[in-house]
């Protein structure tokens, strides 16, 4: 992930069948829940970061299945477009 000063940090999430999504620090810790929804290769999700933290971030992205990737940008709250991009591949 990149913010919007261009500085980057690790940032993956548990994309779970159920609409539930997990994001998870890079020894696989969850830190934050939300909800996502998945149509015409568009990943579209909201989540809170865990207690005691009280941010919450929007997420959106394409998806491309001949690479695998996810790419798309992030927010605070409900705008999924102020906080940078992000990018992760399918595991």
């Amino acid at each position: 992930m990149n913010d919007a000063s261009g500085n980057s940090f690790y940032y993956s999430f548990n994309i779970k069948a159920n609409g539930v999504i997990e994001e998870v620090t890079s020894s696989g810790e969850k830190i934050g829940e939300g909800t996502y929804t998945y149509e015409n290769n568009i990943l579209t999700a909201h989540y809170n970061w865990l207690p005691p933290h009280t941010s919450s971030y929007s997420i959106i992205a394409s998806y491309y299945s001949n690479s695998g990737k996810l790419l798309g940008n992030w927010g605070y709250g409900d705008s999924a477009t102020d906080g940078g991009t992000w990018e992760m591949t399918k595991k």
